[in-house]
């Protein structure tokens, strides 16, 4: 696995991994800012083969037709109109693979070779075309789970909820995929649901799909997804993202100031220190709250914990207390999550809780394990890397194969 991880990708995974999780920078934890995660992990996986692929961000996979039966205009054409209402399917990351071929008579290959050795090439859509595609890998995104969960079972129950949702949409986008005529020659695609450091994956083939896609449907549940996402409770903003002016901003950022430089009678200084003194206090304030929050935490747990330990046992009651003291408020690896499930499992034999995916053995592109999604995975672990080593490999080929049919045309 050392050449999937080297010094450059591995730092090339870190920075949008740690800007996503800033409190600074991504304060409502919203999904955008999982995107250069993503996009980095994208291109590692398909070698940078950006002579192949196409790395596309928020792809409107299917946008349904317009409803109007006439066009605005005598040059619109109603096949190419979409409805300016209907958000359509959005795929938050994919992998396209589009297969071109010349225009003009003459060979592929040869075209492209002599592309790359002009000094000054030309760019012209007139000179090839896309005549098919397919999309090979899928991407959905979710925000990123609590930076600041209760407990580390408060944790996994988020993960595994915004890796379920995820997956959901990314299983209907590949039946919208495979519904599509575009499409109708691609057999699999690579899934993949993700939420912060943590991910899934599913190999989606044609054969397994069974209901036809509607729309509407997959409509109305990303609306009751996106409607329970606002109700949840995220952290409160800084106030040092709040908006001010430029000078004050600059003032703040780099306040306190030497006292020589202070002036009073400056306006901008005198409205920075102000705001420096109140983002102090607020600190102070959310330092104290943090404390007490994990006091009401434990109080409120006391009771379920003394049930829980006289219907199991003081043995698991005890382990799991401490356990729970013991991992504190994160972060958390995947072995403790495995052991949360676990303690969990013994304490309450009806948890529906699955275990963190663990495979041994070589994954077999042509099994049906790969067809149904695994347990949550996170970023740099061994059952990560060996399928993302699984991906890159499979990239790899369609790749080899793309090269063989450019030489061919």
């Amino acid at each position: 696995m050392d050449t999937l991880w080297s010094d450059f990708w591995a730092t090339a995974v870190l920075l949008p991994l740690t800007f996503l999780l800033s409190m600074l920078f991504n304060v409502r934890r919203t999904e955008d800012s999982s995107y250069g995660l993503w996009s980095a992990l994208l291109l590692q996986l398909c070698g940078n083969r950006l002579d192949i692929f196409v790395l596309c961000p928020q792809y409107r996979l299917y946008v349904p037709r317009h409803p109007n039966n006439q066009p605005a205009d005598a040059d619109t054409s109603m096949i190419t109109t979409s409805d300016g209402q209907a958000r359509g399917v959005i795929v938050d990351h994919s992998l396209i693979l589009p297969e071109i071929q010349p225009v003009h008579q003459g060979n592929l290959f040869q075209y492209l070779t002599h592309l790359f050795q002009s000094p000054q090439p030309s760019f012209s859509e007139f000179d090839v075309r896309t005549i098919n595609a397919t999309v090979p890998v899928i991407v959905e995104q979710k925000r990123p789970p609590s930076r600041h969960p209760k407990d580390i079972l408060s944790y996994y129950e988020q993960v595994d909820k915004l890796l379920r949702a995820a997956a959901d949409q990314a299983t209907d986008q590949a039946v919208c995929l495979f519904s599509m005529l575009n499409y109708g020659h691609q057999q699999e695609v690579i899934l993949i649901a993700a939420t912060g450091a943590w991910w899934q994956f599913c190999l989606s083939r044609r054969v397994d799909t069974g209901d036809p896609f509607i729309y509407e449907d997959y409509a109305l549940k990303c609306m009751l997804t996106e409607m329970e996402e606002e109700k949840e409770d995220v952290e409160d903003a800084d106030d040092a993202n709040d908006l001010m002016h430029p000078a004050v901003a600059m003032l703040l950022a780099r306040w306190p100031l030497p006292s020589e430089e202070i002036n009073t009678q400056d306006e901008h200084q005198i409205e920075a220190g102000r705001l420096y003194r109140l983002r102090e206090k607020a600190r102070q304030v959310d330092t104290d709250d943090s404390a007490a929050r994990a006091d009401r935490y434990a109080r409120r747990n006391s009771a379920k914990e003394k049930q829980t330990a006289t219907r199991v046992g003081m043995k698991i009651g005890d382990r799991w207390k401490k356990f729970v003291k013991d991992v504190g408020q994160g972060p958390y690896s995947p072995e403790d999550i495995d052991m949360c499930v676990e303690l969990q499992r013994e304490m309450d034999a009806g948890l529906d809780l699955p275990f963190c995916h663990k495979f041994e053995g070589q994954l077999d592109p042509h099994g049906n394990g790969l067809t149904k999604w695994t347990g949550p995975m996170r970023l740099g672990s061994p059952i990560s890397n060996k399928y993302m080593a699984f991906i890159k490999a499979y990239l790899d080929r369609l790749a080899k194969e793309e090269e063989s049919r450019r030489r061919r045309v």
